[in-house]
């Protein structure tokens, strides 16, 4: 979370040093109007939180508001999806994880649209560990403890890289896909 915080810390003061740079003569200062900045997850997690805080920076720096948006769903294919479409004029950002990048057009073969063509990286925002935790009734402390208990009985699963992981260690179970 310190990697997190760091980043975002870095890249704020970054954008107010951009913002206090004079405009180009040729052109309207940017921005000169709202931004949206487009979040593919539900309200309430940690990219929401995350993208609030960093539009009221940017708010700040940029004298505009920046309007966060929340278009969960399909692995956030629908926000991705809608910012894909949106104006190339840079008033529509999407906040979202590189799974949306990298991982959803290898899973997703008919997607509407093409990361390499469709968006611009500006920044990395942080970094955020992520951890397998099981209830205290689990028999199992060690990944190795937890795939043994679940050879042993098939437990529920949804697809995603521990399904994965599991189904190459010969692990199968019922999907139940969760919203969100």
């Amino acid at each position: 979370m310190h990697r997190i915080a760091l980043a975002a810390l870095v890249l704020l003061g970054m954008l107010a040093q951009a913002a206090q740079a004079p405009p180009a003569q040729a052109q309207d200062a940017y921005p000169n109007r709202p931004i949206r900045l487009v979040v593919p997850y539900p309200a309430g997690g940690t990219a929401d939180a995350m993208a609030r805080a960093l539009g009221q920076e940017l708010m700040v720096a940029w004298g505009q508001p920046v309007v966060v948006e929340n278009r969960p769903g399909a692995s956030t294919i629908i926000g991705a999806e809608f910012v894909a479409r949106s104006a190339p004029d840079g008033y529509t950002l999407l906040f979202t994880t590189d799974s949306t990048l990298t991982i959803n057009p290898m899973l997703h073969k008919q997607l509407s649209y093409q990361p390499q063509k469709d968006f611009a990286p500006i920044t990395v925002i942080g970094y955020q560990d992520l951890v397998l935790v099981v209830h205290p009734s689990v028999p199992a402390r060690t990944l190795e403890e937890f795939v043994a208990a679940l050879h042993k009985q098939r437990m529920p699963g949804s697809r995603s890289a521990l399904w994965r992981f599991l189904e190459r260690h010969d692990i199968s179970f019922k999907k139940k896909p969760a919203r969100g």
